[in-house]
């Protein structure tokens, strides 16, 4: 248990933008100070994230083993925010989910067509060219009748490109920021 009852917050757990210089932000009895250009300021209890609101000098010491404090100024009052630090599982760890999300959608995608078409015995392989192929034969009319189907296809398809990019990227951002566990 710590005897005092004041602390000056060290700046490696302390954001200060750069627009506010030497400032200083001090606890005391439950409350924290601002300390600019040799004046202090009194941070309102309103001003303060709910984690620091009453909080005792102990919890304080706590808090900032796996936290820091951001300061920011509104108008004449200052503000006080306390984050969690972070530790994501890094670039190496996002990449690796979003490949492996991708080889897992791409892969179910070629095995399902694949099935098709050896359930099919080779007819749904045929299907889209016989039908382009059929559509071009029958003149120019038809030949924009026939790419109409081949993008449609390709739309579909390009629908699902997306949804497996979407959903890869978002796996890898999220395994990037996710924290490592002890």
């Amino acid at each position: 248990m710590s005897s005092k009852i004041e602390m000056s917050i060290p700046e490696t757990n302390l954001f200060i933008p750069n627009q506010l210089n030497n400032v200083e932000v001090k606890y005391k009895d439950h409350d924290f100070f601002v300390i600019h250009q040799g004046k202090s300021q009194k941070v309102e209890n309103y001003q303060l994230s709910k984690e620091l609101r009453g909080i005792t000098l102990e919890q304080l010491e706590k808090c900032l083993d796996v936290a820091y404090l951001s300061l920011s100024k509104i108008g004449k009052d200052y503000a006080i925010e306390c984050k969690l630090r972070m530790k994501g599982g890094g670039p190496l760890f996002g990449a690796i989910g979003y490949w492996a999300t991708k080889t897992l959608c791409y892969g179910t995608a070629v095995g399902a067509g694949t099935a098709a078409v050896i359930a099919t015995g080779g007819a749904a392989a045929g299907v889209g060219g016989a039908a382009a192929a059929a559509a071009a034969s029958v003149g120019t009319a038809s030949l924009g009748t026939g790419v109409g189907v081949v993008a449609a296809n390709a739309a579909s398809a390009g629908g699902v490109i997306a949804a497996v990019e979407t959903a890869s990227a978002a796996v890898g951002a999220i395994l990037t920021a996710i924290p490592f566990l002890p």
